[in-house]
């Protein structure tokens, strides 16, 4: 691999194959560890916490194992945790600053300290499970946060009368009134607008961080958004 030659020690000649093709397919190590005379490498540590860790072993965001694969990546996933140092915690700040978020532009603070809270966490599991005493600080970074802006009561007139076309307005309306993430709002369906009593509630079962929630709204405006949906708009009238 990039003129230098690989070695893996394997229980059968299936693994050793397996670690063989993934090397010629990825031109990359595994990051389950696998190659190493050492058990305890951080590729190993990755499927142990990710499997143990109470936070973790239930979770279902897939930015969580993206993280994962990039720490073990950049770290190494044959290495030892003794490997991962406070200086070599500044380069992989320094790595991340160099990559491109999904706008095009730079990694902001609060991103690059999700990436570090893994670095801290698999060194946290490595600790419990006495792979290592390796305590590296974490140069946490700075996170600026947006300006957020508020409507009094009547500001939000101006905004409603310029969207114009009422599936727009119901839209604008929902999100002011719930704070739903954006990928929540468009992929409401139907079945989640409860119209109950007085007020209407939207139904959100999967969440990013699991954990289920309803949020109460306006009853006639939960009946305009149900309408929406079961004509095959809603949250898809926002993107035009």
């Amino acid at each position: 691999m990039n003129g230098t030659k690989r070695r893996c020690r394997a229980n059968t000649k299936k693994d050793a194959d397996a670690w063989e093709t993934y090397i010629d397919r990825f031109g990359v190590l595994p990051t389950d560890g696998t190659g190493s005379s050492n058990p305890n490498t951080l590729g190993a540590l990755k499927v142990r916490a990710r499997s143990e860790r109470a936070d973790w072993k239930a979770s279902r965001d897939p930015s969580l194992d993206q993280r994962l694969e990039e720490v073990v990546s950049f770290f190494g996933p044959t290495s030892a945790p003794e490997k991962v140092t406070s200086t070599r915690a500044l380069d992989f700040v320094k790595h991340l600053e160099n990559r491109k978020g999904r706008s095009g532009g730079p990694l902001s603070g609060k991103t690059i300290n999700r990436y570090l809270a893994v670095v801290s966490a698999l060194m946290d599991h490595a600790r419990f499970l006495g792979w290592t005493k390796n305590t590296p600080a974490i140069p946490w970074q700075n996170e600026t946060k947006g300006r957020l802006l508020y409507f009094k009561d009547g500001q939000d007139q101006p905004v409603l009368e310029a969207l114009g076309a009422r599936p727009l307005q119901v839209c604008f309306e929902i999100l002011a009134a719930s704070a739903m993430r954006p990928t929540e709002f468009f992929t409401l369906t139907p079945d989640q607008i409860d119209i109950r009593n007085d007020w209407a509630w939207i139904r959100l079962w999967k969440t990013k961080n699991d954990d289920a929630r309803s949020i109460p709204v306006d009853i006639e405006l939960g009946r305009e958004l149900r309408a929406l949906l079961e004509a095959g708009e809603g949250g898809c009238a926002c993107r035009g």
